[in-house]
């Protein structure tokens, strides 16, 4: 009898950490054409409402998210945003971003400037 009652306790508790499994996700920003860092790049799971920026070295970790399939999306102003799909269980999950320049086409500008001349 109690080994059937402690058989039942142990599968319990192992189910319980399945359904209450959280994870880290963790990873690099780089820019595509240097391959440094961007620090201040915005991470987000939109799915969560959770997000982070990076530091200073353009690594950032995540922690404390639920296990499951997410949508995460990289941003930094002047950069293309990038969405990368990860699965998150309850380990550590690596997820790198690479953005891109966005390229901003400016119309034609023409400065004109008038002076006064003093004798």
């Amino acid at each position: 009898m109690f080994k059937k009652l402690l058989s039942l306790l142990l599968f319990a508790m192992v189910i319980s950490l399945g359904v209450n499994a959280q994870g880290v996700i963790y990873g690099t920003v780089t820019d595509a054409g240097t391959g440094e860092t961007i620090p201040g790049a915005t991470v987000l799971i939109e799915e969560i409402n959770r997000g982070i920026a990076t530091g200073a070295d353009g690594t950032y970790r995540l922690t404390g998210v639920p296990a499951g399939d997410y949508k995460v999306t990289f941003s930094f102003v002047g950069y293309t945003p990038l969405t990368l799909d990860v699965t998150v269980g309850s380990s550590e999950v690596q997820l790198n971003a690479i953005l891109e320049t966005a390229a901003i086409g400016l119309d034609e500008l023409v400065v004109t400037a008038y002076g006064n001349q003093k004798r």
